[in-house]
This record gives structure tokens, C-alpha cells and sequence, in this order.
């Protein structure tokens, strides 16, 4: 459905992508309930929860779109930035007793860990912007080795910059661990009954607006990376691309699921038979 309906859209995040989906098919909105995993189903869902219409499938919309979810690259950047709040302790332990000692200070990087790449994250995030900050502070830091060589007192300023240094890693760990955002928006099969047929997960909804139509699939102006997207639009209050989400499609994903479902029936009902 392309955005020309007088209905309102859905504007979403992934992977700090905007993207939106008409309210059409949409049946409700909620924080990310509990999942229970499925064994050996479709790899494009992440499992099954229960909500008023009964249990439903939930949907990975980045697996089902082909978006690196980054949990990889979140886990490592963790690892970073807790090796570097610890590397930040270390080098203040050092700079102060380089100073009782009257020896020469001298530390390599390795005091606080990997520099943590930009590339994994998009320039416009707010974990982009935690990560600059991290640097830039990091880098003040280090000047106050250099200072203490030259004779001058610095173990005071060093250890405000550190505080404030440790702030914003703690910061930065809150923020990248924070998965309150996330929301399961909920779709129907059929406008008549608006039964809920399945879910699918986002990492946050940005808001229900709508949306003015730049290009759409048979325009042949742009590239679309899968059959999902039926256009790119706009909206007047948020920057940024956002791609248009054919809810027809995603909610065929269903019929994989249950054709999934009536296999595993299948299976169980022929074992039940040889059993008996």
C-alpha cells in the first residue's frame, strides 16, 4: 500500500533506518512481550507470544529484510567500553603514583582498550555520539600524563576528567543495553474481522503520522532492496528517508509459519499412529 490513504502510518526505527507501515492491518501496539522460542521453526521468527486473540507467531522483520541486527557488534562494543572504564582507573592509579615517586609517566593505549570504530554504527545514532564524546575525553585525559612530565600539578584536573570520562562510558553502556523501546506492532490477515494473526518487532516507534510519497516501486527512479518496501516517503516532522512497508507482504509470512505448524502436526499425528 503506498502512503496515498487518508489512514495514518506507523513510523519506525530499525537499525536506525526510519521505515512506516500503514494502519490498515494493525491491530495494537505494545512494549515487547515475553517470546517463548519455537524449535525448528522458520528461521524469520523469533518465536510465539500470547496476547487477547490467542498465542501468534512473531516476526524478525531485520531477518525477514535481510538488516544486520548488530547484536554481535553490540556485545563486543559492551566488552570495549567496560575494558575502558577499567583502563580509566588504571591510568589515574598510575598518574598518581608517578607523581608520589617523582618517576616519568609513560602508558601505552592499551590502558583503555580498543578505540571502538565508528563503522558499525550509523553516523546519526545516539551511540555514535556517546562513542565521539568517549574519545574526545579519552583524549584530554591523556594529555595530563604529558602535563605531569613538564612539572606541573594536574592530578586534580586529571581526576575530574576521568570522573566525567567514566560518566559518559556508563552512560553509553545504559543506553546501547536499553532495550525498553523496543515494541511489537500487531497485524491482522483480515480488515473485516481484525483478527490478530501475528507480530512483528521494532526497535522503537518514532510516531503515527502521515506520510507524503517521494518514489514507489514502479517508478524505476530508485533501487529497492527487497520486496517488502513499496516506496520511500517522507514526513514533515521527522529527517531522514523513510521506507514504505507493504503490509500485504509481511503478513503473507504468516502462511510460512503455519505451514510450518501443519507439518509439525503432521509429524506428530503419524508417530501417535505407529505408537498406537
Amino acid at each position: 500500500m503506498e502512503p496515498n490513504s487518508n489512514l495514518p502510518w506507523i513510523i519506525f526505527d530499525l537499525k536506525h533506518q526510519l521505515y512506516a507501515i500503514s494502519t490498515a492491518m494493525v491491530t495494537g501496539i505494545a512494549q515487547v512481550p515475553p517470546i517463548t522460542s519455537v524449535a525448528n521453526a522458520p528461521k524469520i521468527f523469533l518465536g510465539v507470544c500470547s496476547m487477547r486473540d490467542g498465542v501468534v507467531p512473531v516476526l524478525d522483520l531485520k531477518a525477514l529484510m535481510k538488516v544486520n541486527d548488530g547484536n554481535e557488534e553490540t556485545e563486543q562494543m559492551l566488552t570495549a567500553l567496560n575494558y575502558k572504564k577499567g583502563g580509566v582507573d588504571d591510568y589515574l592509579k598510575e598518574l598518581h603514583r608517578c607523581a608520589e615517586t617523582g618517576e616519568n609517566f609513560s602508558v601505552d593505549s592499551n590502558y583503555f582498550g580498543d578505540n571502538i570504530e565508528h563503522k558499525f554504527f550509523h553516523e546519526k545514532s545516539e551511540t555514535a555520539a556517546y562513542i565521539k564524546r568517549i574519545h574526545e575525553q579519552q583524549a584530554e585525559l591523556e594529555t595530563y600524563g604529558a602535563s605531569l612530565n613538564s612539572g606541573k600539578s594536574v592530578l586534580y584536573q586529571a581526576d575530574s576528567c576521568g570522573r566525567k570520562l567514566k560518566n559518559i562510558i556508563n552512560n553509553a553502556i545504559n543506553y546501547i543495553s536499553d532495550t525498553s523501546k523496543r515494541m511489537v506492532i500487531f497485524l491482522s490477515n483480515d480488515t473485516d474481522s481484525m483478527q490478530t494473526c501475528m507480530g512483528f518487532v521494532v526497535d522503537n516507534v518514532k510516531a503515527v503520522d502521515d506520510l507524503e510519497l517521494i518514489d514507489n516501486k514502479d517508478s524505476g527512479k530508485c533501487l529497492f532492496m527487497n520486496s517488502q518496501i513499496c516506496g520511500i516517503a517522507h514526513n514533515d516532522k521527522l529527517k531522514g528517508e523513510i521506507l514504505v512497508v507493504d503490509d500485504k507482504e509481511v503478513v503473507k509470512t504468516v502462511n510460512i509459519y503455519n505451514e510450518y505448524v501443519k507439518k509439525e502436526e503432521e509429524k506428530s499425528n503419524k508417530i501417535k499412529q505407529e505408537k498406537a
